[in-house]
């Protein structure tokens, strides 16, 4: 499983619309993913900034 696909689980998994957790992790990934180090933070990284 990628860092993006665990990623996407997660947000899934605490509530988030699947469709919207598709276009969040499509805009923000990159930058998250580059940022912060554990899909815990690069999860709550987007969920914040969408």
């Amino acid at each position: 499983m990628t860092l993006k696909e665990k990623v996407t689980a997660r947000l899934i998994k605490h509530g988030n619309n699947p469709i919207e957790v598709e276009k969040m992790v499509d805009k923000h990934f990159e930058y998250a993913a580059a940022t912060y180090g554990t899909v815990r933070t690069i999860a709550e990284c987007i969920s914040t900034i969408y």
